[in-house]
């Protein structure tokens, strides 16, 4: 994951403060994706549950979907987060109108989520896999400008009018030759980038799969606290695929404040794809992973992470086999309100991001790579 800083040594990192390790207070292991909020801006630890924090850092907030939320007075190297335990005692299952939630969330989601024009700093982050071995990571700094944070579900394509993006700085591009049969576009194996950026989109997506007649599914709470519910769903498509995942709901704010969703597709037939090598082969499906993180301010609630991946998608050509994984991931570490007027110049879609002109920015982000990346970096 990635973020704001100064310039320090640590052997996977480039920094302004000193290394946070968060751990599950129960089993000592490292937990990736935990949020730290501090005053100006916002950070997620990386694969190895590190962040990068001012040491002179006080009164910032800790929290990772699973576990308890933490705050804190002063710096502190080691955090030890503990599990949600389940509050429903019982053994019975008690259901919820998970279907009814997302409708209600949707239907009135500029009124719960800040929905004015925005500007964010965001560290953007992805990741390419071939045969489980790394093989393209672009870790960039940029400045994301939205109308509303919302998608307008009209548009096919979300692009320039509602959101635009200036790329500020690129801290890493490193990759190494794949089989250019199966290395393709990036787009190839990904949505393209103005995809799956806001929550209303997936939910879209969602109710469409449950408003069909032979669609199956069904919910339960596992954890309800102070009236912040975890609730896990499943639904067997019209499609044949299977859609898992898991939400945390405010009953009272009436807010998705994390939402995690995974597309189980293998049982999708196999589909023909060309190459940018002009090489036709067959592609499998595997499966897609996608997340959203919230938190409130001034009451209002605001994105602080978005993540899509993919995994296990399976490339065919003559006797060969790839097996191919993707990750995409944007966290919103600083926010303010904006205009109607967006950003000049701007990125151009189309293109991948690092094909852009880079546009200075005094602001700076916390870089901090796990051992994989910084051994992908050192050796490329």
């Amino acid at each position: 994951m990635k973020f704001i800083f100064l310039l320090l040594f640590c052997p996977c990192a480039l920094f302004f403060g000193q290394t946070v390790k968060v751990l599950d207070a129960e089993n000592g292991k490292p937990i990736s994706s935990a949020r730290i909020i501090m005053k100006d801006q916002i950070v997620y630890t990386n694969d190895d549950g590190l962040a990068s924090l001012n040491p002179e850092e006080k009164d910032y907030e800790i929290s990772a979907f699973g576990y308890k939320k933490e705050k804190f007075k002063n710096f502190s190297s080691i955090i030890r987060l503990k599990r949600h335990y389940n509050e429903i005692k019982e053994v019975k299952i008690i259901p919820v109108d998970f279907k009814s939630i997302f409708k209600d969330v949707l239907k009135n989601y500029e009124k719960r989520y800040y929905s004015k024009p925005s500007l964010y700093d965001v560290v953007i982050k992805q990741k390419n896999f071939d045969n489980n071995k790394l093989h393209l990571m672009v870790v960039s700094e940029a400045k994301l400008w939205s109308k509303n944070n919302a998608h307008d579900l009209s548009e096919r394509m979300y692009i320039n009018s509602e959101l635009q993006m200036q790329l500020n700085k690129i801290k890493y591009l490193k990759k190494n030759v794949s089989d250019s049969i199966f290395l393709g576009n990036t787009n190839d194996f990904m949505h393209p980038f103005t995809n799956d950026i806001f929550l209303n989109s997936e939910l879209s997506r969602v109710l469409t799969h449950l408003d069909k007649k032979k669609a199956k599914f069904s919910a339960k709470i596992l954890n309800d606290e102070d009236g912040e519910r975890t609730i896990s769903f499943k639904i067997k498509s019209f499609a044949g695929n299977i859609i898992e995942g898991k939400f945390r709901y405010d009953a009272a704010k009436k807010v998705i404040t994390y939402y995690q969703s995974v597309y189980l597709m293998e049982n999708l037939p196999l589909k023909q794809k060309i190459s940018k090598d002009r090489v036709i082969f067959m592609q499998k499906y595997g499966l897609a992973v996608i997340t959203y993180d919230f938190y409130s301010r001034n009451g209002v609630y605001i994105p602080s992470f978005a993540r899509y991946e993919i995994d296990d998608y399976k490339m065919y050509h003559q006797s060969r086999e790839h097996t191919k994984r993707a990750i995409r991931e944007i966290v919103f570490s600083r926010f303010e309100e904006s205009d109607k007027k967006g950003l000049n110049p701007k990125v151009d879609f189309r293109k991948n991001i690092w094909e852009n002109v880079e546009v200075k920015s005094d602001s700076q982000s916390n870089v901090l790579l796990s051992e994989e990346e910084q051994d992908f970096i050192n050796k490329n």
